[in-house]
């Protein structure tokens, strides 16, 4: 079996950087691209986003496989069964008690915002009977 080459990592690599270091440039017109928007025109830039990151995520998902293809045919690989286990009961439990701290905090900021968001609904209801 042969292994690819991977010879398109470097310009991602580069590109990357390039792009970072563009964006420290991008701080002294930052307010003159403050445009104040809606909150209706915002969410359909950020729904428009995630159409197109998720797009461009399958697409991607689509040419690795077909690249992958390619070199092997996966369907005649050997399958075996892989048993992931802690390295010890200490890893197992710090990791379980830090996804726990993790999941508690993401419910108490998720709890409070609903509060904020079911408080501004009722301030707008408010105000549309005055």
């Amino acid at each position: 079996m042969e292994i690819a080459n991977n010879e398109g990592s470097g310009k991602v690599n580069t590109l990357s950087g390039i792009g970072v270091g563009l964006s420290f440039f991008l701080s002294s017109i930052m307010d003159y691209l403050n445009i104040p928007t809606t909150r209706l025109l915002n969410g359909t830039i950020l729904l428009f986003g995630l159409t197109v990151i998720l797009f461009l995520h399958f697409y991607c998902n689509r040419l690795n496989k077909e690249n992958l293809a390619q070199i092997l045919d996966i369907k005649q690989l050997i399958t075996e069964k892989l048993v992931i286990r802690p390295k010890s009961i200490s890893h197992f439990v710090i990791y379980t008690f830090l996804y726990t701290v993790i999941v508690a905090f993401l419910y108490c900021f998720l709890r409070d915002l609903l509060k904020v968001a079911i408080s501004y609904c009722c301030y707008v209801v408010c105000l549309s009977f005055i």
